[in-house]
This record gives C-alpha cells, sequence and structure tokens, in this order.
C-alpha cells in the first residue's frame, strides 16, 4: 500500500496512482467509500470529498486548496475538505507518519 500516492474514482471505475505506474480497478459496483474501505482503515490514507483518497505519506505540503506531492504534482482539493486536510495532514506527521 505504500506505493499508491492517491485512489480517484473516475466515472465507474477507482484508479490507483502508484509510484510504478497507474493502474485501474473493474467496475465499481459498490460506493467508492466502500471499496476505499480498507485504505481508510490504515491511518496514512485520507478521503478527500467524495471521490478521492490520498496517501499521506506522499504529501510533502500543502499550499492553499493543493495538496503537493512527491512527484511534484499537485492535487486540487475541494474548497470544503481543504482546511480538514491540512490538519490531517500536519497531525499525520507530527504523530510520527
Amino acid at each position: 500500500m505504500e506505493r499508491i500516492r492517491y485512489v480517484e474514482r473516475i466515472g465507474r471505475i477507482m484508479r490507483y496512482n502508484c509510484t510504478d505506474g497507474t493502474v485501474d480497478s473493474r467496475t465499481l459496483r459498490v460506493s467508492f467509500r466502500e471499496m476505499a474501505g480498507p485504505l481508510l482503515a490504515d491511518p496514512r490514507f485520507y478521503l478527500c470529498g467524495a471521490s478521492f483518497v490520498l496517501n499521506l505519506q506522499h504529501v510533502t505540503g500543502v499550499k492553499g486548496q493543493a495538496a503537493l506531492l512527491d512527484n511534484e504534482k499537485s492535487i486540487i482539493l475541494p474548497r470544503t475538505a481543504a482546511a480538514a486536510f491540512k490538519t490531517a495532514w500536519g497531525k499525520f506527521w507530527l504523530e510520527g507518519g
């Protein structure tokens, strides 16, 4: 799971963006939150909005509404989720993440 940078729902699939490439799931037959359940049980993963899960280990910073990743990409966070994400990311690293 440490290779997963983030997971996003695109249509009826889950796209896993990993350190070594991208993998698409089969067609979703349950909710995104239910499919992401095993990831969300791990403290490294954080649900951002309805269809995005970020691995906090791969986040190097937060700038405004963007999560900055260790591959120099940035993910724009939903406006309603940005403040809570910033708090969760800071707590993760303060607790030794």
